[in-house]
């Protein structure tokens, strides 16, 4: 997706913030915070999120990334809609990006062919194995 609009977005927000409103984060040292993980919540998650000025990673779920990864883990969305949620949250108009919407143009192509040759899988697989 576009690098300059996540660029924008991960330049905006102070990470442990945004973080902190899933879960309690405990500043360490520096700018390095520690927490439970609020996208896997297992029982190995004591500390297991590292929060940095940002990026995040968890040790245990292995999640990890900017704010659009991790909305995108948090809510189990694909990267273009965490980009537009986290937008909308932020007040950032996406309706006039070209670049932006040239992106979700190609995106949306390729995921319309990746779709049908899923859905034709079946006879490939049919006329390898069967009719060669």
């Amino acid at each position: 997706m576009s690098v300059a609009i996540v660029d924008y977005i991960v330049n905006k927000v102070y990470l442990p913030d945004f973080i902190s409103r899933f879960t309690e984060l405990k500043k360490v040292s520096g700018d390095e915070h520690r927490g439970m993980c609020p996208i896997h919540r297992g029982a190995d998650n004591d500390t297991s999120l590292v929060v940095r000025d940002k990026v995040y990673y968890c040790h245990a779920c292995r999640s990890g990334g900017t704010i659009v990864n991790f909305v995108a883990d948090l809510e189990q969305l694909p990267y273009n809609i965490a980009i537009e949620r986290v937008c909308e949250e932020l007040n950032i108009d996406l309706s006039e990006n070209q670049q932006y919407k040239t992106q979700v143009s190609i995106v949306d192509k390729f995921t319309k062919l990746a779709t049908r040759f899923a859905e034709n899988i079946d006879n490939v697989q049919e006329y390898l194995f069967k009719e060669r």
